[in-house]
């Protein structure tokens, strides 16, 4: 049987630095994503604002 194809879904917040940890805790209480999967805080080069990334893989 064919391997089903894995694909990175990348999830990105940018917002306050406040903002973005309380979106992180709320999808950790859903069962969304582990709040340490996330990235380290990063700064969007767009907009200079915070931001940080979660890669979920989709099996497909």
């Amino acid at each position: 049987p064919a391997q089903p194809s894995r694909e990175p879904i990348h999830i990105t917040i940018i917002g306050s630095a406040t903002g973005i940890d309380m979106v992180i805790k709320i999808l950790h209480r859903l069962g969304f994503a582990e709040a340490r999967a996330w990235s380290k805080p990063q700064i969007d080069p767009n907009t200079g604002r915070p931001m940080r990334v979660l890669t979920k893989w989709l099996r497909h």
